[in-house]
């Protein structure tokens, strides 16, 4: 597996970045433009936590571990949205949080998505015309899945509490119905997790005998 790992990536690691890191930035931008159409304004006001030293706060002054590990992963380190102003001093109505944990289960989302294509791309030309859709099917409601359970967004009408559950109530789901969800956003995430594993394994197991010749190699053979 680290051989084709390393022969799929490797001569494509470019593409595999470009998915990587434009994945991410699609997810956070996608969201944005989601709340732009669902509110009619775009964010007007960004704020930058300190988050090392909050973390090193939250470990200092949380004395269980099983404690502290919950409250560090929920510790936000940018969040984006709109103030209200026609309250006071005004009220967040709405914002985009960017958690370090959730960025990095996104972007490995998006790694794996990238080295999921090159598999794809390389072992289509052996599949079924079923199994060809069938795969990207599985991994793109895995990925579906994982991705939505990793959305990080408040709304006054849901408690401003960050959830992926508001991006269901922004979609026109009732509030009710969508906070009940919340529970079983660990589930959903870990079906999209399986979805996405059991995909690339298979990928692999296809590529196995596509796995191409090395420069090196090559260099010799024409040699020879």
């Amino acid at each position: 597996m680290t051989t084709l790992v390393r022969d799929t990536i490797g001569p494509s690691w470019r593409l595999w970045l470009a998915i990587t890191v434009g994945f991410v930035l699609t997810y956070y931008v996608a969201q944005l433009l989601v709340l732009d159409m669902r509110f009619g304004h775009w964010p007007n006001y960004v704020t930058l936590y300190d988050y090392p030293d909050n973390v090193v706060r939250i470990i200092r002054h949380t004395p269980s571990v099983a404690d502290m590990i919950p409250i560090v992963a929920d510790e936000w380190l940018l969040e984006v949205g709109y103030m209200n102003y026609d309250f006071g001093h005004g009220i967040a109505e709405w914002s985009l949080a960017i958690l370090p944990t959730k960025l990095l289960a996104v972007t490995l989302l998006g790694a794996v998505i990238g080295f999921d294509w090159l598999l794809w791309r390389r072992v289509r030309r052996v599949c079924s015309a079923t199994q060809r859709p069938a795969a990207l099917g599985a991994a793109g409601i895995g990925a579906a899945l994982f991705g939505l359970t990793n959305i990080s967004l408040t709304w006054v009408v849901c408690c401003a509490t960050p959830s992926w559950v508001v991006s269901l109530t922004l979609l026109g789901f009732d509030s009710a119905v969508s906070l009940s969800l919340a529970p079983y956003g660990v589930w959903l995430a870990l079906v999209g997790a399986l979805l996405l594993a059991g995909t690339t394994l298979w990928l692999g197991w296809r590529g196995r005998g596509t796995v191409s010749v090395s420069a090196p190699t090559r260099t010799a053979a024409r040699t020879a």
